[in-house]
Order: C-alpha cells, then structure tokens, then sequence
C-alpha cells in the first residue's frame, strides 16, 4: 500500500490502461455481444446509405476540390475526438502512469519512445486518425519529445491501420497468397518498428552533427 501510494500506480491504473489497450487493439471488432463494447469501431458505427443500393457514405462518387475536402474531413473526424477523449479518459485514471512504468524499458530499447506511446502504436493497427491524434496529444502534454514524436511518425505512416486493410483491401489479395495472412502482419509489424528506429538513428546522428556544427 504504501508503495502504491509512493508512485501513484496500483491495480486500478494498470486495469485502466489494460481497458484503454484492448479498446484500440481491435481486438474485440467481431466480439460476441457485450464485447463489442471494448473496441473503438462499436463507436464510431458507420454511415447510411443514401438510396438502396449504395454504398455506406458521405462522399459520394466523383467528387472534388474543397466541397470534396470538407466532406472527406467529416468522415475522419469521429475518429479523432473519439480516440483523443479515450486517451484523455485513461491518462485521467492514472493509466498512462501505468503505461510509462510497464512499457518504457520495452520501448525505450526497441524504438527509443516512453510507454505512454503504446496506446497510440496499438491504435495505429486499427486507425490512422486516432493513432495520429494521439500522438499530437502526447507531444502537446509533453509527454514525448519531439524526436520521440518524429520516431512514432515514422512508426504509424508504415502500413498503417494493418487490421483494417486486411479485412478491407486484403480480400483481393490473400486468396493468392501460399501463406496465411498471418504471416503478413508479421512482415508489417516488423517493418514498422524497422522504419521507426530508422528514423530514431536518423535523428541521432543528425543530432549529433548539429551538436558538431555549433561547437565548430
């Protein structure tokens, strides 16, 4: 108890933080019933169509210019207030305390970011926008620093929302494949991490010249 009380992190945090994980993990998108609840796509729903027939959506078809934007704007947006506010939620039960001392060894070496940065790196299989809202709060509460933000960039934008084009655009695709889709998420998750530290030693050594320069 008295440990609990010294750093501010107990089971309730680190239960809030579990919750805040499998809600953006994906992992729950085709639950049975009531879980459903723990994913971020339950939500988010989806739209309507406008006559029978077509496709769910806003956007319609052959659009362009500003009008175009402005709806394309309107589609992404759930998403982002939703995911930023979850985030908001869980870092205000203490979750993102739990996060930063459970999670910042592991990514701390395997792509140089704090553990706060995990919500956002299990979001991005499921959501570009969220994913990238996240990390814009990160840096905004100083959390990350620019760098670590830069690494995480790098890290989201490499075959982003993995789960989502798989179930999507996938389908085209996999039939063709002599191996299991497994396989190919294994690949992606890899690559990921790889662009990352690409960018983290990147940095490092631009850094470092920086450093050089000045003193030159």
């Amino acid at each position: 108890m008295k440990k609990e009380k010294k750093d501010g992190v107990g089971f309730k945090e680190y239960l809030v933080f579990l919750l805040g994980l499998l809600f953006f993990s994906g992992l729950f998108q085709k639950g049975p019933g009531p879980l459903k609840i723990l994913d971020l796509q339950t939500y988010l729903g989806q739209f309507g169509t406008i006559v029978e027939g077509a496709s769910p959506g806003i956007l319609g078809s052959g659009g362009y210019g500003l009008k175009y934007m402005f709806l394309q704007s309107l589609t992404i947006a759930p998403g982002i207030f939703f995911a930023v506010a979850v985030v908001n939620v869980v870092d205000y039960y203490g979750g993102m305390k739990a996060a930063g001392k459970l999670l910042s060894p592991i990514l701390g070496f395997l792509m140089g970011v704090p553990g706060e940065s995990s919500l956002a790196i299990i979001a991005n299989l499921e959501t570009t926008d969220g994913s990238t809202a996240i990390v814009k709060e990160l840096y905004e509460n100083k959390k990350i620093t620019s760098d670590q933000r830069d690494i995480l960039s790098s890290y989201l934008f490499t075959g982003t929302a993995i789960i989502g084009m798989m179930v999507s655009y996938g389908i085209w695709f996999l039939p063709q494949l002599k191996f299991g889709q497994g396989a190919v998420f294994l690949v992606v998750i890899v690559m990921k991490f790889v662009s990352g530290n690409m960018m983290r030693f990147y940095l490092k050594f631009a850094n470092k010249n920086k450093v050089s320069g000045e003193v030159e």
